[in-house]
Parts: C-alpha cells; sequence; structure tokens
C-alpha cells in the first residue's frame, strides 16, 4: 500500500515531536535541522518515481 502524502508529512511531524521531546532540556536552537532536509528530499524523490 502506498502512503499518502499526507501520511509521510504526519509520520515527519511526529519524529519531528519525539526530537523536540528528546531536546527539552536543552536549547532550543541545537535541533538539527539538516535531519528534516533529508527526510524531505527522500519525499521528493518519491513523488518524482510516482511520475513516471
Amino acid at each position: 500500500m502506498k502512503k499518502s502524502q499526507k501520511d509521510i508529512l504526519a509520520g515527519l511531524l511526529r519524529d519531528l515531536a519525539k526530537q523536540v521531546q528528546a531536546l527539552d532540556d536543552q536549547e532550543f536552537e541545537n535541533i538539527p535541522t539538516g535531519t528534516a532536509r533529508i527526510e524531505l528530499r527522500v519525499i521528493s524523490k518519491r513523488k518524482d518515481k510516482g511520475r513516471e
């Protein structure tokens, strides 16, 4: 079963929420923004595959 973009985004938001909770004791600016960028690239590649 293929995940919809909405399902993928919901999963990413859940993961991000877990990361924010894990960083609760740290400064907010220390969240690794690279992680979100990598995951968004994965979504873009999947969308391209769907167009073929």
